[in-house]
């Protein structure tokens, strides 16, 4: 093992996420659409580790938790063949992010390339179901950047790691800070955002998210939109000051302020840097605890005004290829759920509410009384 590196092995939670507010605005020639969107991570989500080896290569290997074979099964889908070796394969964003950090270390090493790692073995416990609009993979991806980072520290700088990330998708760089962000602008940029409610702890926010057992294509689900293509430049620049003027508002709304432009280097607060030093959600001694502790009794729900400024684009797209989802937003609405939303392009599909207890209940009612081909899950937002 190479001078530059600390330890052998280290691990994390990869969190999903969803969408507090997803605006989809325009598209340009080339395809690509343009959104303004309020990411937020979940406190469920996939565990990951990766670990230094003497062997040349990179090794994924993917076991799937309990509940999400059992989902898997419920909707007679197969546990063998393609699905886990696609998941086990260098079609995998995990690989991929691995790959090109192992690249990119041994080139920025030079003379001293013998310190890097010959091979990594990176592992993941899935638990987060794919096509759901929660960004398993995308998480999974960010999160081996981060514990690579953590193991060869001072190889890869921040602005190439969070390059590496944006090359493997947009849905990457998000899940790179540990907090919320709103991802906006053409070339989309990330800003790390915060509370601005006066508490210096951060703030859970109780929900339940279910999935039905289809799925929705992400590119299915953009075709939906039909959206014609922005020809002039100059449409681009007006749709950015409706990005930023329209953000305003939300953000304002939902008690958010922004807080670093992260494109133009490390960001000026983050819960993953402090002092030089990389800090893991979920690992050991990491802030997850801590918040924990430091945010008892802050599991209070958004207000009635806060629900009204959630939206999502999709959701008549949701109600057109998925037909479950009016089923699951009646489910949760009967639960009491402040209010739902569909999280990405689909197709889960949340609920807020304003106590852990009245969402896991919530949940466990869902399971028990409704289709038992649905994917539910009572979990935490960190805001």
């Amino acid at each position: 093992m190479g001078s530059g590196v600390k330890e052998n092995k280290a691990s994390a939670l990869a969190p999903a996420k969803i969408n507090l507010s997803l605006d989809v605005l325009g598209r340009l020639t080339t395809g690509r659409h343009l959104i303004r969107t309020i990411i937020a991570p979940l406190s469920f989500g996939d565990d990951v580790e990766v670990e230094i080896r003497d062997e040349t290569g990179i090794s994924i290997e993917v076991e799937l938790s309990t509940d999400l074979i059992a989902h898997l099964r419920q909707n007679g889908q197969s546990l063998e063949g393609e699905l886990l070796s696609d998941l086990s394969s260098e079609k995998n964003l995990a690989w991929r992010a691995a790959d090109q950090f192992l690249s990119l270390a041994r080139q920025s090493s030079g003379e001293g390339a013998d310190a890097c790692p010959r091979g990594l073995k990176v592992s993941i416990l899935k638990r987060v179901p794919a096509q759901a609009g929660l960004g398993g993979g995308s998480s999974d991806a960010a999160t081996t950047l981060l514990l690579l980072s953590e193991l060869c520290p001072d190889r890869v700088a921040w602005n190439d790691l969070v390059k590496i990330a944006e090359g493997l998708g947009s849905d990457v760089p998000p899940f790179l800070y540990g907090e919320p962000v709103l991802l906006t602008g053409s070339p989309e940029r990330c800003f790390c955002l915060r509370a601005v409610s006066g508490r210096e702890t951060r703030r859970r926010l109780p929900v339940v998210v279910v999935k039905p057992g289809e799925g929705i294509s992400t590119r299915e689900a953009y075709e939906g939109l039909g959206m014609p293509p922005i020809v002039d430049p100059a449409d681009t620049a007006e749709i950015d000051r409706r990005f930023a003027k329209g953000g305003l508002n939300t953000l304002n709304i939902l008690g958010f302020s922004p807080l670093a432009d992260t494109s133009d280097g490390v960001p000026k607060v983050t819960p993953h840097i402090s002092e030089g030093k990389l800090t893991l959600l979920g690992s050991e001694g990491s802030s997850m605890a801590q918040k924990e502790s430091e945010s008892s009794g802050n599991d209070v729900g958004f207000t009635p005004d806060q629900v009204a400024a959630l939206g999502n684009d999709f959701i008549p797209i949701a109600r057109r290829l998925s037909p479950a989802f009016v089923e699951i937003e009646s489910a949760l609405q009967s639960q009491g759920a402040d209010g739902v939303l569909l999280t990405g392009s689909g197709s889960a599909v949340v609920g807020f509410f304003h106590s852990a207890e009245s969402s896991a209940k919530a949940a466990r009612n869902i399971r028990e009384r409704r289709s038992p081909g649905w994917f539910v899950q009572s979990t935490e937002i960190w805001l």
